[in-house]
């Protein structure tokens, strides 16, 4: 998978177009509006971390970077599509076990997220308190035996 990633990314399907990058040059003067950016990031990254999630604070990119809150990074994304949340994985970019969140999107469709996220929230931690209870059973047989 790690391959096809890799291969993927030096085709240009995650990097951007080439000839997007032609039209960009001829825009260099235009101005953007970043209010836009700057509210949704802040939105997203507050209400996130105030659930417990552990984020890196975006400075400067249109997405944030979520850590996974359990070991098993599969686990955790097969829980968040259960949610209809799509994130993008950074092993192929370098950084194995966080998650890739873009909020390039309308701020009412990341308010219309949070809930889906709360309960991915509480799915980690039903999953963490459920990995609790099974080592703790596996020490006290460990005990026994």
């Amino acid at each position: 998978m790690r391959a096809a990633t890799i291969a993927g990314r030096t085709l240009g399907f995650v990097n951007a177009p080439s000839l997007f990058q032609k039209v960009i040059s001829e825009c260099l003067e235009v101005k953007v509006d970043v209010g836009f950016y700057d509210r949704n990031r802040r939105l997203l990254y507050t209400e996130l971390t105030e659930m417990g999630f552990s984020c890196l604070p975006p400075e400067g990119a249109f997405y944030l970077l979520m850590k996974s809150p359990l070991e098993d990074t599969e686990a955790f994304q097969k829980m968040a599509e259960e949610e209809h949340i799509i994130m993008v994985p950074t092993d192929g970019f370098g950084l194995p076990g966080y998650f890739r969140l873009s909020y390039c999107i309308p701020f009412e469709t990341i308010e219309a997220s949070l809930p889906a996220f709360r309960a991915l929230w509480e799915k980690v931690k039903q999953r963490q308190e459920t990995d609790v209870e099974q080592k703790d059973s596996d020490v006290k047989n460990q005990k026994i035996l």
